[in-house]
């Protein structure tokens, strides 16, 4: 079944909410609802450019390979990033969800369909895992899986909206974006904006449950592709070459952020006697600057561990700022919870990484989706050993699926030791390459 609502429409007074359950009979349509089709909604292209869509896509693409009632099948809910969340990766997404639900033993599928700018926060939140009390309150979810997301801490509400969209927006309420055409909206966004993950435009929900601290009672596997971010930084491989100072170029590009100007928080706008934006608290607004000198030293770090400039670029700027404070955040929380006294549910953390080569147009490596498409079962199998890591990892999955562990016997928990996905399973200890970037945890909100 496709695009079935899992909410009421965010239309109207719901805009920019959110997202409301159906509760009344009213919600209720009449007569036999066509769950077979597929609506884009609002986003943006590669370039940046606005894609017109429906605002009504708080959907669900469920999948099953059999209906009944006395033996009930675990049900697998896939939320895509950039990846694979987009229209893009739809058509995609829905073949491999697909596939994944034909094996009874395995499960049934749900697969939201990619929100509009208007129902959810049009940011990036990786690394929070945003759970409604409802949710909560019945214990519908029992573990997650969180692939290459770099824990952040979105903390910015809607009022401190980026003060050029809240400028051409002309909009000092929620009720007041309530009114404003879709297109506007996404048109409003600068260019620089629809690409830049660093800092959320709009916060409108409201309620963020953060990652950290307080994350929800959950069984969670957390980890990362050895070069997750190789993709993104495609527009670098041909230029590196064998130049060192290219190398150094690159790194500073893909990690420096920028420090904001004073004159700009003096030129905020100003509503009545609040200002507009609201300034935070303490330094936030000032991000500190990847500089060549701190390049230079990074490439050392790497220099012994991969001799190949586009390898050591792609390797390093995963490791900095989605790898690490992934395997971090993972080790931290997993200490915590096997410490607490208050802690009185079975609720471990366990950490990976996948390592394996593959071919892809970044090159033989473990890119960004390879864990992924490996898991839904649409990963390239070229040979054995292709075929070798699709099933290690599918394994591991299905069985953390199945009993919220990703081994029978003695699963081994984050804080000691980390999972390493290739055609076989192993466990080190730790990851010497991530204790360089453990005083540099600002990184993770690059991308």
């Amino acid at each position: 079944m496709l695009g079935v609502p899992y909410a009421l429409p965010p239309l109207g007074k719901l805009r920019f909410r959110p997202a409301q359950l159906h509760t009344h009979l009213d919600d209720c349509w009449d007569g036999t609802y066509t769950a077979n089709k597929v609506q884009p909604c609002w986003g943006y292209d590669s370039r940046g450019g606005v894609v017109n869509g429906w605002e009504d896509c708080l959907l669900v693409d469920i999948f099953t390979p059999q209906l009944g009632y006395d033996d009930p099948l675990p049900v697998i809910v896939y939320v895509g990033g950039e990846g694979l969340g987009e229209d893009g990766g739809r058509a995609f997404t829905v073949g491999a969800a697909g596939r994944v639900a034909r094996d009874p033993g395995r499960g049934g599928g749900v697969t939201p369909g990619p929100s509009g700018p208007t129902g959810i926060p049009p940011t990036p939140t990786a690394g929070c895992l945003h759970l409604p009390p409802h949710i909560r309150a019945h214990k519908l979810v029992r573990a997650a899986w969180l692939s290459g997301a770099a824990p952040r801490h979105p903390n910015t509400p809607w009022r401190q909206a980026d003060p050029s969209l809240v400028s051409q927006l002309n909009c000092s309420s929620v009720l007041c974006l309530q009114s404003v055409p879709p297109e506007d909206v996404m048109e409003a966004v600068s260019p620089e904006r629809r690409h830049d993950t660093s800092e959320p435009w709009m916060v409108a929900d409201g309620v963020i449950v953060p990652f950290i601290p307080a994350p929800p009672p959950i069984t969670l596997m957390i980890g990362s592709p050895l070069q997750g971010l190789a993709h993104r930084l495609l527009s670098w491989r041909d230029r590196v070459g064998s130049s060192r100072r290219n190398l150094v170029d690159a790194v500073v590009e893909a990690l420096q952020t920028h420090k904001v100007k004073d004159e700009e928080e003096e030129n905020t706008r100003e509503f009545g006697r609040v200002r507009w934006p609201p300034l935070q608290a303490g330094n936030n607004r000032r991000k500190i600057l990847f500089d060549s000198r701190q390049a230079e030293r990074a490439i050392e770090w790497y220099s012994d561990l991969q001799e190949d400039p586009w390898r050591l670029l792609t390797t390093l700027v995963s490791d900095a700022t989605v790898t690490c404070p992934a395997l971090e955040k993972a080790a931290t929380l997993a200490r915590t919870r096997s410490h607490s006294r208050h802690n009185t549910e079975d609720v471990p953390v366990y950490s990976y990484v996948t390592r394996y080569d593959r071919t892809s147009r970044a090159g033989r490596m473990a890119d960004g989706l390879s864990d992924i498409e490996a898991i839904l079962g649409v990963f390239e199998e070229h040979n054995e050993s292709d075929a070798k890591f699709s099933k290690t990892l599918q394994d591991l999955f299905f069985l953390f699926v199945r009993t919220g562990m990703p081994e029978r016997h003695g699963p081994t928990s984050a804080h000691l030791g980390v999972y390493t996905m290739d055609e076989t399973m192993t466990v080190m200890r730790s990851r010497l390459a991530c204790a360089h970037w453990v005083n540099m945890s600002h990184l993770a909100t690059r991308y």
